[in-house]
C-alpha cells in the first residue's frame, strides 16, 4: 500500500492519502488526488505499480514534475522520497507486505536517535517511529529547527535489510560520518550533521529467528 503525505501551501495544513495502485494526481476533481493550484495540470501525473517497483510518470503536464529537484517524464519512487508537482511537495511512504520473523527477524517499529546543536554539548534523545522524517517543517519525526535546515530535508529507515539515510535534495545537503550523503546505508558507528545539528543513531541488533 502507498501513503502519501504533503503540506497545502496556502493554509499550512498536513494532508495524507493512503490507498492502492494506480492513482492520478491534478486538478481536476476527477483525480485521486486533486491538486488546485494553476500550477498543476488538469491530469499532471500518474503513480503506478511495474512489477514490484512504483513509478510516477508525468501526463503531459505543463510545469511538469520534481523528484530530487530535477525534473522527470518517469522515475521510480522509493520509500522516504520526495516529488513535487506545483507547489505541492509529497513524502512517499510505502507499506509493505508484514515479512515472517523467518524472513528478516524481528525489526523494530522506531529508531533512537540522540542530537544537539553542534555548539553546544547537551543533547536530547527521541524514540522516532518509521520512516524517520527530519526536516524544519517535519512534525511527525525528528523537527529541527534551523536555518541550515531544509523544510524536508532527509529520512531514516529500514530498507532492504539494512539501514538507511537518504538526503532529499536539501539546499545545504548532509554529512555521513564527514562525508556527503545522498543515500547511504547507516554503520554502527555514526555521526550525521544536518544543517546546525549532529545527530547519532543507535543502531538496534536485529537478531534473525530459525
Amino acid at each position: 500500500m502507498l501513503r502519501l503525505s504533503w503540506e497545502d501551501p496556502i493554509t499550512g495544513d498536513q494532508r495524507e492519502w493512503s490507498g492502492n495502485l494506480p492513482i492520478t494526481i491534478g486538478r481536476d476533481d476527477t483525480n485521486t488526488i486533486p491538486l488546485h493550484s494553476t500550477l498543476v495540470s488538469r491530469q499532471h501525473a500518474r503513480l503506478e505499480a511495474q512489477g514490484d517497483r512504483i513509478v510516477i510518470r508525468d501526463l503531459d503536464s505543463t510545469n511538469g514534475i520534481l523528484v530530487y529537484g530535477k525534473q522527470v517524464r518517469q522515475s521510480r519512487l522509493e520509500d522516504g522520497e520526495l516529488f513535487q508537482i506545483g507547489p505541492f511537495t509529497f513524502t512517499v511512504l510505502i507499506e509493505f507486505a508484514t515479512p515472517t520473523p523467518a524472513e528478516t527477524g524481528s525489526v523494530p517499529e522506531s529508531l533512537s536517535i540522540k542530537w544537539r546543536k553542534s555548539d553546544e554539548t547537551e543533547s536530547q534523545t527521541i524514540l522516532a517511529k518509521l520512516p524517520v522524517t527530519i526536516g524544519r517543517a517535519d512534525d511527525r519525526g525528528l523537527p529541527l529547527q534551523g536555518t541550515k535546515v531544509s523544510r524536508h530535508h532527509a529520512t531514516i529507515d529500514w530498507i532492504d535489510g539494512e539501514w538507511v539515510l537518504i538526503d532529499h535534495n536539501s539546499t545545504n545537503g548532509t554529512l555521513l560520518n564527514g562525508e556527503v550523503c545522498t543515500r547511504s546505508p547507516i554503520p554502527l558507528e555514526n555521526e550525521i550533521q544536518i544543517g546546525e545539528f549532529i545527530l547519532q543513531v543507535t543502531i538496534p541488533e536485529i537478531q534473525k529467528k530459525t
